[in-house]
């Protein structure tokens, strides 16, 4: 394949399109240590150049990228929580089934240890969050339509435990066949499997939200 030129701003922004399609398949396929952006510019027939004209590293790329999952879910939030009241009980189960519905979210969330101690700076890491700050809100307001008897700390508290579990929730639904098979066999957590994922963090939610 020949080195792609773009030259129009709609080429532009349809190779910035592909890019961002392109880095989404790495990271949902391959391990964070195995991407480059050589090996995404190669992929598309890129130059290096190129490609850091639009992106000048990985970890910028995957911010662009785990930014877009935010707002995606929010707009599902939305849709989901804020036309009908819910039951505590529903309401999380709900809240975690939405979650794993949105597995690329899930495993961005995953990732973004590995990110934030990486080379994001103070001014990147800035405009990251500022960026995703409506999904928190989002969640924050449509936690108070539900349970208007909560006080705001709670609300807020409960936002942020949830924050907290988010990344653990992919690697819950991905542990290895063979470690499951193994905890099985040895009865890690007792002779009963491991909980259903919607069901675990659902019955998390409920414990957070009393």
């Amino acid at each position: 394949m020949g080195i792609l030129r773009a030259r129009s701003v709609k080429e532009q922004n349809e190779r910035y399109q592909k890019i961002l399609d392109t880095a989404d398949e790495f990271f949902t396929t391959t391990d964070y240590e195995d991407i480059s952006l050589n090996k995404i510019a190669k992929k598309m027939g890129l130059s290096r150049p190129a490609l850091y004209s639009y992106f000048n590293s990985k970890e910028m790329l995957f911010l662009t990228l785990s930014k877009q999952q935010y707002l995606l879910v929010k707009d599902k939030l939305i849709k989901d929580f804020s036309t009908k009241k819910m039951s505590k009980k529903d309401f999380c189960f709900n809240l975690a089934k939405l979650f794993f519905d949105s597995p690329t979210f899930l495993k961005y969330q995953a990732l973004h240890q590995t990110v934030m101690e990486s080379k994001i700076g103070y001014d990147e890491m800035y405009k990251f969050k500022k960026g995703t700050k409506p999904f928190f809100k989002t969640l924050q307001d449509l936690v108070h339509f539900q349970f208007p008897t909560l006080t705001e700390s709670a609300v807020a508290i409960f936002v942020q435990q949830v924050t907290v579990l988010l990344p653990t929730m992919y690697n819950y639904a991905h542990i290895p066949s063979e470690q499951a098979k193994v905890m099985n066999e040895l009865h890690i957590f007792g002779k009963n499997p491991p909980a259903e994922p919607v069901e675990f963090f659902s019955e998390f939610f409920v414990k957070l939200l009393s």
